[in-house]
């Protein structure tokens, strides 16, 4: 009988567990500065080059797309900025997406050749966490160029504000 009741409340603290840990990811996203992807930046950055007349980019994005009502870790995306578009390739599967942009930037060009000699996203995911600590969560990041030279700009969430790192690429 004790066995049982053993089991039985074992079963119940496991239970309460399972929910409000599946319950908290519904609502927060995860930690994105160690997951792997099976499509890397250079992957990616060559799928893009194929969509796009000029190679020439403003900036690259790893974010979620702005218009989803429920974002989840699976809609994260690389988003390469060029003139008046967008082009979107899923981490997961390498599909690539062209959208309109029509907001007008004055943010400097680079080319999408010189992505090959960043440093990966995760080594600078790992950089910016170790500023804030080790219960800092990558929200998003974007590979920009600022004073002539790519970083990356690195949203972080530390509790409950936002913080912004940036990491020389």
């Amino acid at each position: 009988m004790k066995k049982m009741m053993f089991g039985a409340a074992a079963l119940i603290v496991i239970l309460i567990t399972g929910m409000t840990g599946l319950l908290s990811a519904a609502f927060h996203l995860d930690d994105i500065s160690d997951q792997e992807y099976r499509i890397s930046l250079n992957e990616a950055a060559a799928i893009a080059k194929k969509e796009i007349k000029k190679h020439n980019i403003s900036s690259i994005h790893f974010a979620v797309e702005k218009e989803l009502d429920n974002p989840t870790n699976a809609t994260y995306e690389y988003q390469f900025f060029c003139e008046g578009q967008v082009i979107a390739v899923n981490p997961s599967t390498g599909k690539a997406t062209v959208r309109n942009h029509t907001e007008k930037t004055a943010e400097p060009l680079f080319d999408i050749e010189k992505t090959e000699e960043f440093k990966q996203p995760q080594v600078a995911m790992k950089e910016a966490v170790s500023y804030y600590g080790k219960k800092a969560k990558v929200k998003e990041w974007a590979i920009v160029v600022k004073d002539e030279r790519p970083y990356y700009q690195v949203q972080l969430i530390d509790g409950k504000q936002t913080q912004q790192v940036w990491i020389s690429a």
